[in-house]
């Protein structure tokens, strides 16, 4: 990102944005509640870099759905932190931290056959409404995982992040596709730049959320520490043990 400053000044906005959504990432993926807050500023700078290159899809991808999303996604993180706090979860669980969850086999059925039908509409909107030209089909596809992605973010599942580095590589290859047909410049580059940025995030905060799910999970269960603790039944319990 600074060498694509240095060598063109003039790109400093996408250097900008480059590490504003790096911050982002790394926050949400360590449960900050913060991150979100970043994200939504991010958006509205993406969106500028966007319309700039024509990519009308990826404006309406930040503005018009990443922002709403992101909005959803820290009233349910409140609630679920303020839940945690009332329930006094096991010390290993930070209180400004969320608990992380995962997809069953039917939710993964359902989510899918969602994708399949947000595809289309997307596909729909950018062809036939916005009239999109630069990469249809690419920005159909980030459009639509994108959209996923933020609502199993906002329901704190760790698959969320499997989507979204899916969604970097077909957003890498977007931005090289943009590249191409509107010829090299250090602005387009460095938004290849940040797409890389993006994958290797996602890749570690994906690794954040898995290893944050083992905490409070063994086989796919919730650890019965995570119930409410009783001192006086402990008591008792330790009592029982010595008389036996």
């Amino acid at each position: 990102g600074l060498t694509c400053l240095a060598l063109d000044p003039s790109s400093w906005l996408n250097v900008l944005d480059l590490f504003i959504v790096m911050v982002n990432i790394d926050l949400v993926s360590r449960g900050k509640l913060s991150g979100i807050y970043i994200g939504i500023l991010e958006c509205f700078v993406y969106s500028y870099i966007a319309y700039q290159s024509a990519l009308y899809g990826e404006i309406v991808k930040n503005l018009c759905i990443a922002v709403p999303l992101n909005t959803f996604s820290i009233i349910s993180w409140t609630i679920s932190m303020k839940k945690q706090a009332k329930e006094k979860f096991i010390d290993s669980q930070p209180q400004n931290e969320i608990i992380i969850r995962k997809l069953s086999k039917k939710q993964k059925a359902m989510f899918a056959g969602i994708f399949v039908v947000v595809f289309a509409l997307c596909y729909s909107l950018l062809r036939f409404v916005l009239h999109q030209k630069n990469a249809l089909i690419l920005g159909a596809i980030t459009l639509s995982m994108s959209i996923i992605g933020k609502i199993l973010t906002a329901r704190r599942y760790m698959e969320a992040y499997l989507i979204f580095n899916t969604n970097d590589v077909i957003s890498l290859l977007m931005w090289g596709q943009t590249l191409l047909e509107t010829g090299f410049s250090i602005s387009t580059f460095s938004m290849i730049v940040y797409a890389l940025a993006m994958f290797t995030m996602d890749v570690y905060a994906y690794g954040l959320w898995k290893s944050m799910y083992r905490k409070v999970a063994v086989n796919g269960g919730v650890l019965l520490a995570m119930r409410k603790v009783n001192i006086k039944s402990i008591v008792k319990l330790r009592r029982r043990f010595r008389n036996l």
